[in-house]
């Protein structure tokens, strides 16, 4: 039977309205944001801007071509186009407006779009020549189109440095962005269709009347829908942690030195250190190294103790293993130690102990204990519990602390990146400077903080941290190196999307775009809009942890050029001299370059510890 002509796709008014707005959604896609992209990324956004759009045009000719009118249909979308677009002004916005007014201006603003694509097509159909003032209109379409595309990806070329990614080739990435929207359009496409078919067989082979079918259809295949992308989910997160146990190629020797888990007589075998916990042993300078760098006979080897979240069940016991290692290395005997709070992998900077390391002659210690296996995107929920794990940590040392003479104690130190920050402040909700004392912490360096961190909302923006103790800054040259009242150095850099990053962004401009003059390293070419800032600040976040090893930057989620500087004056740390700043910045950065090709995976990669081997 052949399909009526008035069914055909092509033939379909609201594929062409949700065509045109996709189109435009994926040109703007194209707008500079926080950080450069690459071609891929380009396609990823053109999709998930083009699907957005797509939908959105597609639904509001659905909603408001319905009087079988072509001039009161086109009345009806024209008025709702208008009102929408003009809801900047219709809404507009003030500093304390309630929490409705920006959703509400951004749903109309985008019911505006699509409302003006479906008057568009619309138009077009209504016309005596449609044929040719649809073509006509498709050639305009895509001039305009590209000569903004070429503006957008020269603004997004504007201060491109050396190291950044190349700028998106347009026809592969809006090519692959159409592959992108394809994939989605048919997974919004197979679950739709999944119900209706469902309540098709209900009704013929089981008798279930139609409007019973209808729901009872639609609820059972979302039920197998949540199912199955639950089972893809967990086989997914199941698979990046086994990659925890991985060992690479670089760092599949056990340490030598007693002052290093894993190493002669530890109690946290090398196999359960997992991948970053065997990176953070590993990539620690000796006491020659020290010496070779600081032209100063070392104190000391240091101290680095870490606990994997493979060697025992529980926070407790993570803590006890890492007390008793403590304990075994003489940490406590030195006169400074670090307690880090990993981010999600159990990664670790180790840049600011490396620093440290340097900079009290070896007389130092660090430790950190882990608390998840995944990616920080995906340990998100993990963030309490890592919470947890590092307030049971500082008790323990405090407690183990307060059996020794004041002048036998080193001085306690936290240190916390990205998730790490996260979690690491949330060991102290509720309790602000007091709680981090009580603690007995004296300095606290916090880098990357994501912007639902609740502790940095409070200290920062009620007024609960007395004046001074908390410092949040953008770069070295805006600490307050003289102050005696900071306890607490935030830094963050004003572009860093993982900082920026949260939901209400897809709805609300954010204040760092309406500021004027902007702070330094957002471009002046970024606008907002709804839903594809959001996806581009996502993306941004993906790039910005992604850095050039070995190449120090102050960009983005990169502070690797700030901290070394940053962490000595947050922890008053006895300050280099220029030539032993010098030859420590240079040997930093090489070992960085060199350790990179150390955690490349092997064509066949060694993995270890099964989970019947667990310790208690």
């Amino acid at each position: 039977m052949d399909t009526p002509s008035s069914e055909l796709w092509w033939n379909r008014p609201e594929v062409w309205a949700g065509a045109a707005l996709a189109g435009f959604a994926a040109v703007d896609s194209f707008s500079p944001s926080l950080m450069h992209r690459a071609t891929a990324h380009q396609a990823l956004l053109a999709g998930l801007s083009g699907t957005i759009g797509w939908a959105t045009g597609s639904a509001a000719y659905a909603i408001g071509a319905r009087t079988n009118n072509a001039g009161a249909d086109t009345a009806i979308l024209a008025t709702a186009a208008a009102a929408g677009l003009a809801a900047r002004h219709l809404i507009p916005w003030h500093e304390r407006e309630p929490q409705w007014r920006a959703p509400i201006r951004s749903v109309a603003q985008i019911v505006g779009a699509g409302a003006a694509s479906a008057t568009l097509v619309t138009a077009v159909r209504n016309s005596s020549s449609r044929t040719a003032v649809g073509v006509g209109a498709g050639v305009i379409a895509a001039a305009v189109g590209a000569v903004s595309i070429k503006k957008e990806i020269a603004r997004q070329e504007a201060n491109r440095g050396d190291h950044d990614l190349e700028a998106p080739k347009p026809w592969q990435a809006l090519l692959q962005g159409a592959g992108v929207l394809g994939v989605l359009g048919a997974l919004i496409g197979g679950y739709r269709n999944s119900g209706g078919a469902l309540a098709r067989v209900m009704q013929k082979r089981l008798g279930v009347p139609p409007y019973a079918a209808r729901h009872a259809g639609r609820a059972i295949a979302t039920g197998v829908w949540v199912l199955g992308v639950r089972a893809v989910f967990r086989s997914l997160t199941g698979g990046l942690a086994r990659y925890d146990r991985v060992v690479d190629p670089g760092y599949d020797q056990p340490p030598l030195s007693y002052q290093r888990s894993g190493g002669p007589g530890s109690e946290v075998p090398w196999a359960r250190l997992g991948r970053q916990g065997r990176r953070f042993i590993t990539d620690a300078p000796t006491s020659e190294g020290i010496e070779a760098i600081m032209g100063q006979r070392a104190i000391a080897e240091p101290v680095r103790v870490f606990v994997g979240y493979d060697a025992a069940r529980s926070a407790e016991a993570r803590v006890a293993l890492a007390m008793a290692e403590l304990r075994r290395t003489a940490a406590f005997d030195r006169g400074l130690l670090i307690v880090s709070c990993p981010a999600g992998t159990g990664y670790v900077n180790t840049l600011p102990m490396e620093v440290a390391e340097y900079a009290t002659l070896g007389n130092c210690a660090a430790v950190a204990v882990q608390f998840a296996r995944l990616p920080s995107l995906l340990a998100l929920q993990e963030t309490p519990y890592g919470a947890d794990h590092h307030r049971l940590l500082l008790a323990a040392i405090k407690h183990e602390l307060e059996t020794r003479p004041p002048e036998d104690r080193p001085k306690v130190v936290v240190y916390g990146e990205s998730l790490g920050a996260w979690a690491g402040q949330d060991a102290f909700i509720g309790g602000d400077i007091e709680s981090i004392k009580a603690l007995g912490v004296s300095e606290a360096l916090w880098v990357g903080t994501p912007y639902y961190s609740k502790w940095r909302h409070e200290s920062l923006y009620t007024g609960d941290a007395a004046p001074g103790t908390v410092e949040q800054i953008d770069s070295f040259e805006e600490l307050d190196t003289a102050s005696s009242a900071r306890i607490v150095t935030l830094l963050t850099h004003y572009n860093d999307p993982v900082a920026l990053i949260n939901a209400t962004m897809f709805y609300k401009e954010p204040q760092w775009l309406m500021d004027s003059p902007r702070k330094p390293g957002i471009s002046s070419s970024q606008r907002w809009r709804p839903v594809i800032t959001g996806f581009q600040t996502m993306v941004d976040a993906v790039n910005a942890t992604n850095p050039t090893p070995g190449v120090f930057r102050a960009f983005g989620h990169d502070y690797r050029l700030d901290l070394p500087r940053v962490t000595v004056a947050a922890y008053r740390l006895p300050e280099p001299s220029q030539d032993q700043w010098d030859r420590m910045l240079t040997r930093l950065q090489k070992d960085e370059a060199a350790r990179v090709n150390a955690m490349k995976l092997a064509a066949k990669p060694l993995f270890v510890l099964e989970d019947t081997d667990l310790g208690d």
